[in-house]
C-alpha cells in the first residue's frame, strides 16, 4: 500500500502535458485512493505488511462479508485485489497439501458478461492456479450475467434448476448439452442437478444430498 499511497499523493501528475490524460489519471488516482483509507486500507495494509498474514489467511476458514461496502464497485475492487494477492502469493509459494478453495458468490460481480474478451484476474486464476494448489468456485443464479470466458474455463460445472430461457441457452452451450438435457434444466426438482466433470464428454444428471 505504501507505493499506492505515493502514487496517490504524487505531485508529478500536475506536469502531464495533456489535459485529457491528466483528467483520466486524476480519476484513476481518486478511485485508488479509496484503497488507502478506511476499512479497505486496514485490510490491505495488514495483509501486505505483516509477516505471515497471507499464510494465516489461507490456513483458516475465512468469510469476507462485503454487504457493508457502499457500492458494488467497492466490492468488485476488494474482491479483485484479494484474488490478485492470493494469485501472487501462490505463484511464489505453491500449496503442496490439500487444495485450498476460494468460493465467490454472485460471480457476475467479479466476472460480468460485459468483460467477455477482456482477460481479468479471474481468468488468470482459473487457468493457472490449479497447478499451485488453489481452487476457485464461482456461484451465481444467472449464468447469462457471467462472462462466457470464465464459464468456459471452469473444470467442473454443476447446474441446478434455471427458470429463464436465456440462462438455459447460455449454460447449455457452455456444458455442450443436447436439446433434451437443456429442456430438463427447467424441470429439475430440489436436489437434482446436471453436472459436467473434467475429462467427461457429456454432462450427467446427479442428485445433491443435503
Amino acid at each position: 500500500m505504501e507505493s499506492l499511497e505515493r502514487s496517490v499523493d504524487s505531485e508529478d501528475l500536475m506536469f502531464l502535458p495533456s489535459g485529457k490524460a491528466r483528467d483520466k489519471l486524476f480519476s484513476l488516482v481518486g478511485r485508488l485512493s479509496e484503497l488507502t483509507q478506511g476499512s479497505f486500507g486496514k485490510v490491505f495494509d495488514a495483509i501486505g505488511e505483516r509477516e505471515g498474514m497471507m499464510e494465516r489467511l489461507l490456513s483458516n476458514m475465512v468469510i469476507f462479508d462485503l454487504s457493508d461496502l457502499d457500492t458494488d464497485r467497492d466490492a468488485n475492487i476488494f474482491t479483485w485485489m484479494m484474488l490478485k494477492r492470493v494469485y501472487d502469493y501462490r505463484r511464489k509459494k505453491p500449496n503442496r497439501g490439500l487444495p485450498h478453495v476460494i468460493v465467490c458468490e454472485e460471480a457476475h460481480n467479479i466476472a460480468p458478461a460485459r468483460f467477455e474478451g477482456q482477460e481479468t484476474i479471474v481468468e488468470k486464476m482459473l487457468r493457472e492456479m490449479r497447478k499451485f494448489g488453489e481452487s476457485v468456485w464461482l456461484i451465481d443464479q444467472r449464468p447469462l450475467t457471467v462472462s462466457r470466458d470464465v464459464l468456459g474455463l471452469c473444470g467442473t460445472i454443476i447446474c441446478l434448476r434455471l427458470q429463464y430461457s436465456s440462462d438455459v441457452e447460455k449454460i447449455a452451450d457452455t456444458m455442450h448439452l443436447n436439446e433434451e438435457q437443456a429442456l430438463k434444466i427447467q424441470e429439475l426438482k430440489m436436489g437434482e442437478a446436471i453436472a459436467l466433470l473434467p475429462r467427461m464428454n457429456m454432462a450427467i444428471p446427479i442428485v445433491v444430498q443435503t
